[in-house]
């Protein structure tokens, strides 16, 4: 038996004490009615303290398929079984954005009348959870919990329906789920479509007991534990998820999919698609190894198109998301991938939201995956400093990053991004230089930064609780500073105070290069950092197809992602008077708004020498700063 737990939970029984304890209560809870129908649920995203009435209207919530349960359902239909998918996020986001004001919607009683609808009406055996993110876990437990307070007179009276679990955020912080939902009866770890399988089977003896895996079994007196593995190999993976059981053409249009959902037509609508599980890389910070397990596993490529094809002309579908970890692990068979989308001229354009590994960014890769469709991609780079990429063991080096940033800006057709991580343990500000400088030679469309925030039983997340003594930048924020809904873009003026822009420069001068930022600090440098990187940048976006491009983007984060932030709404001003000659009055009376109520945001643009005068009156805006800009490369000594 592989030991492939980060948390230790120790058995009750013995080995051949468990089976036979495991058989007796699979016996026992499923004595009136063995398994047949199997309810597979997908939890809200958010729970009720976490969902904003208006960021529903504007579609700012990620709402995507649940392609795993889909897997799942499609080998309980190829046996026999009966399956449903209920996806209560799309339920509450769909309830949401068609309520006619916030006072008529109560998200808790929308999802769980949709949630005792559907267990009347199907009556199922067994019902399946998953949870895919932290954030979610609240939502989970509460649906949990509701599932275990619902009636089940079919099965027998005063009974409860057993209830299983699994997905990322299980498998990643098990303890804590364990705790939490108590009443599980079984708790499904890593890829377990296999294992779910066998579990039903093993109910309906038609496998032995010992084919259980991956499963902790909870009885009224122990816990079980069978944590044999039984992941797919590559040929298992060759399956299309059960897409009838999807509401396949809503999903875009009450959330997002992806990063990248500007660049296409607002009627358009996307949908994501897995072409390989894992990722060659062994990143501390990232949980996919723990997850997916060592190394990377293809679909055949015949395979992968067949999905595309049948998405588009079953559903419309005209941009798909690559849920891949590592899109382009195996780079002959990305080409072969690309190339036989073009043969098929399927029409539609996608995304790699997820990152791709820039050591497979060649020349002839990037050019097929542009002819492809490609219109957006993320690299992942996180750091630009030799030792940091070192100690997280990214699969990559400065002049990899450089190389891959050189041949993707020569595409102009898509979006070109990369993935920036500040305060990683025993960071100083001589590390971060290094990160904002290869930044600035990379010279991409934009830069996704963010703060470090580890998740639980990676290796840095130990690495930085040990460093979490004093203040250090382990310390981390609460939340992530980026836009969106979960993202705290929109709330940086309500919670600090902006620094003088000569105490920024300092911070990269003199004596201290050597030494840790606090967390403080490390705020201010994300501030400045991502202006300069991100808005700056757009007073010199070169031709103007590239400007037209970034304008979208920036009317984006007006409209969608965070409508309130300054910089934003001063740049889509900017970029209409630039482009078009004109500017929408009422972008200015909004900066107006947000500046006046606003000491933090009415500081830094005076820091910044950013002013409403500049906008209305047409004052030269580039010349000025360009010297600033020139002054943050000569302080990164760029």
């Amino acid at each position: 038996m592989n030991n492939i737990m980060n948390t230790t939970l120790k058995l009750n029984v013995s080995s051949k004490d468990s089976y036979d304890a495991a058989e007796a209560f699979l016996e026992s809870l499923f004595k009136a009615r063995p398994i047949q129908k199997v309810l597979l649920i997908n939890p809200p995203d958010s729970d009720a303290s976490m969902l904003r009435y208006s960021d529903v209207k504007r579609k700012s919530y990620y709402n995507y398929p649940p392609y795993g349960l889909g897997i799942i359902a499609r080998h309980l239909l190829d046996k026999g079984y009966q399956v449903e998918i209920h996806d209560l996020n799309l339920k509450v986001l769909e309830a949401c954005y068609l309520s006619k004001n916030e006072e008529n919607f109560d998200f808790d009683a929308t999802w769980k009348a949709q949630l005792a609808e559907m267990v009347n009406q199907f009556q199922p055996d067994l019902i399946g959870v998953t949870c895919m993110f932290t954030m979610t876990h609240k939502s989970f437990v509460d649906v949990c919990n509701e599932i275990k307070n619902l009636p089940a007179e079919w099965l027998e009276p005063n009974s409860k329906i057993p209830l299983a679990i699994g997905g990322v955020h299980v498998t990643q912080s098990l303890s804590r789920v364990l705790d939490d939902i108590p009443y599980a009866e079984f708790t499904f770890l890593y890829e377990a479509e296999r294992a779910f399988l066998n579990f039903v089977e093993v109910v309906k003896k038609r496998l032995s007991v010992h084919e259980l895996s991956q499963v902790i079994i909870r009885t009224p007196h122990s816990r079980l534990e069978f944590l044999d593995e039984d992941k797919p190999d590559a040929e298992g993976l060759n399956f299309l998820p059960a897409y009838e059981l999807m509401d396949m053409t809503k999903y875009s249009s009450y959330g997002r999919i992806g990063a990248f959902r500007w660049v296409r037509e607002p009627d358009t609508r996307l949908a994501t698609v897995l072409a390989n599980r894992g990722c060659r890389a062994a990143c501390t910070f990232c949980s996919v190894r723990h997850f997916n397990g060592v190394g990377v596993r293809h679909r055949e490529v015949e395979s992968v198109v067949d999905e595309l094809e049948f998405l588009r002309d079953e559903y419309g579908i005209g941009h798909i998301m690559w849920l891949d970890d590592d899109l382009l692990h195996d780079e002959n068979r990305a080409v072969s991938l690309f190339n036989e989308m073009t043969r098929r001229n399927l029409g539609m354009t996608w995304d790699a939201s997820n990152g791709v590994i820039a050591y497979s960014c060649k020349e002839e890769v990037i050019s097929a995956a542009e002819r492809s469709g490609c219109v957006g991609m993320n690299i992942g780079v996180e750091s630009g400093n030799p030792q940091i990429l070192r100690e997280v063991k990214k699969p990559g080096t400065v002049e990899t990053f450089l190389s891959a940033s050189e041949i993707i800006r020569k595409h102009e057709r898509i979006n070109s991004r990369a993935f920036l991580m500040l305060g990683f343990p025993n960071e100083t500000y001589r590390k971060l230089m290094d990160t904002l400088n290869l930044a600035l030679k990379m010279n991409l469309d934009w830069y996704n930064l963010t703060i470090l925030e580890p998740l639980p039983h990676t290796p840095i997340f130990e690495a930085m609780a040990e460093q979490d003594s004093g203040e250090t930048n382990s310390q981390k924020p609460e939340g992530r500073y980026n836009s969106g809904p979960h993202g705290r873009q929109g709330t940086i003026g309500e919670e600090r105070n902006v620094i003088p822009h000569e105490e920024f420069w300092d911070m990269f001068l003199g004596s201290s290069l050597d030494t840790i930022p606090s967390k403080e600090k490390l705020l201010d440098i994300w501030f400045y950092s991502n202006y300069y990187l991100n808005f700056y940048s757009l007073f010199q976006a070169g031709p103007e197809s590239k400007l037209k491009r970034q304008a979208r983007y920036v009317k984006n984060i007006c409209l969608a992602l965070a409508p309130n932030n300054p910089f934003a709404i001063y740049f889509h001003t900017y970029l209409q008077q630039q482009l078009y000659g004109v500017y929408e009055e009422q972008l200015i009376k909004k900066l107006e708004e947000k500046l006046d109520s606003s000491l933090f945001w009415k500081n830094a643009f005076v820091e910044l020498e950013l002013s409403i005068d500049q906008l209305e009156k047409r004052l030269p805006i580039i010349k000025p700063k360009i010297d600033l800009w020139l002054d943050f490369k000569c302080v990164l000594g760029f």
